[in-house]
C-alpha cells in the first residue's frame, strides 16, 4: 500500500430509500494512485463517478470497502487525510 498516495479497495455505496429496492451507486471499485499522477474517472451518467469522489472527500460514507490517502484510513482518520487532497468537481 505504501506505493500509492491514494488506495481504494472494494469501495461500495448502496442507497436505501424507504419502500424501494436498494440502489447500488458504486460496486466494489478498486484503484491506486501514485504520487504525481493526475487522476480522473470516466463513465456514463449514473456510473458512480461523483459518488466515488464524495466517498474520498468524506462527503458521504461508503457502505463497505477501505480507502487510504497518504496512509491515513478514511474511516478513522478523515481529518488528517483531507489535509493532503484537493478536489475540483
Amino acid at each position: 500500500m505504501s506505493d500509492y498516495t491514494v488506495r481504494v479497495v472494494d469501495a461500495r455505496k448502496v442507497y436505501y430509500a424507504e419502500g424501494n429496492k436498494p440502489k447500488v451507486g458504486v460496486d466494489r471499485v478498486s484503484f491506486g494512485i501514485k504520487e504525481g499522477d493526475c487522476f480522473g474517472l470516466l463513465g456514463v451518467n449514473g456510473a458512480g463517478k461523483t459518488t466515488t469522489f464524495k466517498m474520498l472527500t468524506g462527503e458521504t460514507k461508503p457502505s463497505s470497502g477501505t480507502a487510504h490517502i497518504m496512509g491515513y484510513n478514511l474511516e478513522t482518520q478523515m481529518d488528517e487525510a483531507q489535509k493532503h487532497i484537493g478536489y475540483c468537481p
